[in-house]
């Protein structure tokens, strides 16, 4: 990149005039970017696959990066200028990507910092300005950015929004947070406020004014909710969403909690929280607040899940740090969680074990698809009562597929589990106080050599890794060479995880 290049924030709405929508025109929407990129001031636009609470689950009205590039996996981050584009993706969906993007004029590339660096650098011309929306751009994530062509200039402002339009959808209702808390109404309030109460002592501290809870799941953790049973239910082959409330939070040294979601939102015993000191505020308000008390002392956030927006307003009117302690306080388990947790996979386990019984009765007998067999999982968790949806898409793979990591089927054009020997499914389910998440992989017929040899070194990498001893506190990618060391031996390797190396284009 060029050191004259900019990186802006820009306050146009470059988007405005245009209506896009998922599905029109075809998989993918390069060539319609590009060419609203050739009437703007804009050299490209960063699209993210991200939503406006940084989930990686966004609902299907805010895929932004399906519309625009028709990748379909959870994680990856396109850049698309005038006369180049490309999609940066980790390793798990290098060969996803080549597949779901095949026919848009776009290149796959290692998702890491170096290579887009390098992409950009040579793409990117002179004075060039790129366009990035700070609401689905964490503030760590923004503050990469600059270093990405060096002496890189920064503009500040508001949005710039691609030419995708999400259509309007119904927000999600929330309800009491129904795991081993929930004895009483009253000890399901007052857990809250042991939480809020140790976290603002926390915060007197640091020295910190008031804590900014931007991350849902740290919300509905904090303030013990869920969304309703209606929101988890997805079809089968479709990402999941968390069982968490779309709202944000900002809580105050003095035990002072503002929770800005809509009202309208909130079942009825929710409403009560106002008694303990929760004041509900619609989420527009927040601007005015962020402002009014950076102004007062230092605000905390955790700036891997705290919008690049959010973070500006508050330097805008005094300091930001870092703090993540509601996060890390989520680590820690209550007894009732452990419980919580233990039931859900027992409800689970039993689904999983019916649908084992089932594959090795059905698929000798008939044809079976990647896609029908998710469904029956599906169809044996629910049911249960307690079952309230898939805590992530069903992933069965048979055979080839099953080396693509985070490889969910469609029902068209997916493999038959008749026609080769092994069988994989990740998938996981919802329930009252847990998600689940178990892997199997199941012998269909006789497995040739190679199969056993592969699945043997990955048993042995596993036991390595769990009989290891490390230092406290090393970070846990100085341990992946543990578990694929056996595997190394035989020449092999799976990628789940970054290439440095270029990947595949298409042909």
């Amino acid at each position: 990149m060029s050191p004259d290049t900019e990186v802006a924030v820009t306050e146009d709405d470059p988007g405005n005039a245009l209506a896009a929508r998922p599905g029109e025109g075809g998989v993918n929407h390069v060539r319609y970017i590009q060419d609203w990129l050739a009437g703007s001031a804009l050299a490209g636009l960063v699209i993210l696959s991200t939503d406006g609470f940084l989930s990686e689950f966004a609902r299907p009205a805010e895929r932004r990066l399906r519309w625009a590039t028709g990748f379909r996996g959870s994680t990856g981050e396109a850049v698309v200028l005038r006369e180049a584009a490309a999609l940066f993706l980790d390793g798990r969906y290098a060969q996803q990507g080549l597949a779901d993007t095949r026919g848009a004029p776009l290149s796959i590339e290692p998702g890491t910092l170096a290579a887009r660096r390098a992409w950009l650098g040579e793409a990117l011309p002179k004075n060039a300005r790129i366009g990035l929306d700070p609401w689905l751009h964490s503030a760590a994530d923004r503050a990469e950015w600059p270093v990405t062509g060096g002496r890189t200039r920064i503009r500040p402002g508001g949005s710039s929004r691609e030419p995708y339009r999400p259509a309007v959808e119904q927000g999600y209702a929330v309800d009491l947070f129904a795991n081993g808390y929930r004895s009483s109404s009253l000890a399901c309030r007052r857990l809250p406020c042991t939480k809020m109460r140790d976290l603002a002592e926390h915060l007197r501290g640091q020295g910190l004014e008031a804590l900014l809870v931007a991350d849902p799941e740290d919300v509905s953790w904090l303030l013990n909710v869920r969304a309703a049973d209606e929101t988890l239910q997805t079809e089968v082959g479709d990402w999941h969403i968390v069982p968490a409330c779309r709202s944000r939070a900002l809580v105050e040294r003095e035990g002072k909690v503002t929770w800005f979601v809509d009202r309208r939102q909130l079942a009825p015993a929710l409403l009560a929280r106002e008694k303990d000191g929760i004041a509900i505020t619609p989420p527009d308000k927040i601007g005015k607040v962020l402002t009014a008390t950076a102004r007062r002392g230092p605000v905390g956030a955790d700036l891997r899940r705290t919008p690049a927006a959010l973070a500006a307003m508050i330097e805008a009117n005094g300091s930001l740090r870092g703090d993540d302690t509601v996060a890390l306080s989520r680590w820690r388990k209550h007894a009732a969680e452990i419980k919580a947790a233990r039931r859900a996979h027992i409800i689970d386990a039993a689904a999983v074990v019916r649908f084992m019984a089932w594959l090795a009765q059905t698929v000798p007998a008939q044809s079976v698809t990647e896609f029908e067999a998710a469904e029956q999982l599906e169809a044996l968790r629910r049911e249960h009562p307690q079952y309230k949806g898939p805590s992530m898409p069903l992933m069965s793979a048979s055979g080839p597929s099953g080396a693509q990591p985070h490889y969910v089927p469609r029902r068209e054009g997916c493999r038959r589990l008749n026609d080769h020997p092994i069988y994989w499914m990740d998938s996981g389910g919802q329930y009252p106080g847990a998600s689940t998440d178990n892997t199997l992989t199941q012998v269909l017929g006789r497995p040739e050599p190679k199969h056993m040899l592969a699945h043997t070194l990955v048993l042995k990498g596993y036991v390595a890794l769990a009989t290891a001893r490390f230092p406290a506190g090393i970070q846990g990618l100085r341990l992946d060479c543990i578990a694929r060391r056996a595997l190394w031996q035989e020449g092999m390797d799976y990628d789940h995880r970054a290439r440095r190396r270029r990947l595949p284009q298409h042909p």
